[in-house]
């Protein structure tokens, strides 16, 4: 063979390795790029409301739920608990919410998205201020994105997935309101929702609230008024023609606890002098067979029965679990919402 030919021969072949070796670079350059926008979204992503798992079990409805029901969840908190129980919140039932904010009055990047009221003295007499302030802002920021809003403490847990069982059946355009039922001085028919417990506004009732309740001064305690917070917005709510719904499940069991749930369920120490038992507008009962098998929140929660009842709800498996058949309640009509009669059994008051 001719030396030309050799080297025609020579360049040929290493044509043809020039444009393998091209090949798999291109090739290799993908997959390594592929596999880092992957590893970033995997660190940088936010826990997921979408990957609900209930005693080790997928919960499909709960996934359903999450995009049907949103949730925005605000969390009362203060700089004195930025570590502690709002940490605790941001760590356990918080992050199952469609949006998580906390409202205080100074900025900490810990908890991610934050109402910081500036200049503001943070003590118990200014609760009032918080929660109009509050829901004034979650109200012009996320109402045309979210359909409920939920208030609840920094030590209440909430069981996102049976909020969202129980609101599936209204509307948000609805003016109705959820938490657990007390009474104003013991006038029966003036209802309003445990503070504690948390409660939560359909969009119509936030609109009411913020456009029609905080403008005007008779209907509803101005920011300068001292009073507990819970009282004025069940004030302000019904002087606006907002209802106060029913939460209670199949078997009238309540679903919003003002209490812890071991406090419910041994109730040691009850007696019928006991406040929960007066206030209450249903007939409130502590004893192991009567809390809702579907409870939606209980408060005065402390660290360790945060943890645990996360652990127990979300990372336990039990083997074997005895699975319920998923059925979604009918969509109600406003016409269709009752409001049942009240009923305690220690009520000693009259209408």
């Amino acid at each position: 063979m001719s030396v030309r030919r050799r080297l025609f021969q020579y360049r040929r072949i290493f044509l043809l390795l020039a444009v393998v070796s091209s090949v798999y670079m291109y090739l290799e350059y993908k997959r390594n790029v592929g596999n880092s926008e992957e590893f970033t979204w995997l660190t940088r992503r936010k826990p997921n409301i979408n990957e609900s798992v209930v005693n080790g079990v997928k919960n499909s409805l709960a996934l359903q739920l999450a995009d049907e029901v949103r949730i925005l969840c605000w969390v009362m908190t203060n700089p004195a608990n930025h570590k502690t129980k709002a940490m605790d919140v941001l760590r356990t039932w918080g992050t199952r919410c469609n949006r998580l904010i906390f409202v205080t009055s100074e900025d900490t990047a810990e908890l991610g998205e934050t109402f910081v009221l500036q200049n503001f003295t943070d003590t118990h007499d200014v609760l009032w201020v918080k929660t109009r302030r509050a829901f004034k802002h979650v109200y012009e920021k996320y109402a045309n994105e979210l359909d409920w809003f939920l208030k609840a403490d920094d030590d209440t847990y909430v069981l996102v997935e049976n909020l969202r069982y129980l609101l599936y059946a209204y509307s948000p355009d609805m003016p109705i309101y959820f938490g657990h039922d007390f009474k104003y001085a013991y006038q029966v028919k003036n209802h309003y929702m445990s503070g504690g417990a948390g409660y939560v506004l359909s969009r119509e009732a936030l609109h009411r609230f913020v456009n029609a309740a905080m403008q005007n001064s008779d209907l509803c305690p101005p920011e300068d008024k001292l009073i507990a917070e819970d009282w004025a917005i069940g004030m302000c709510l019904r002087s606006v023609g907002v209802l106060p719904g029913d939460s209670r499940d199949a078997h009238n069991e309540l679903r919003f606890l003002p209490l812890e749930p071991h406090t419910l369920l041994i109730g040691k120490y009850f007696d019928d002098a006991f406040w929960y038992f007066s206030y209450g507008i249903y007939h409130p009962r502590v004893c192991q067979n009567c809390l809702s098998k579907h409870a939606i929140s209980f408060h005065y929660m402390t660290k360790e029965g945060m943890y645990l009842t996360d652990f127990f709800l979300y990372q336990f498996k039990l083997y074997e679990p005895e699975e319920e058949k998923e059925v979604l309640p009918k969509k109600l009509r406003l016409d269709e919402v009752k409001i049942p009669t009240p009923f305690n059994a220690w009520d000693i008051t009259v209408n």
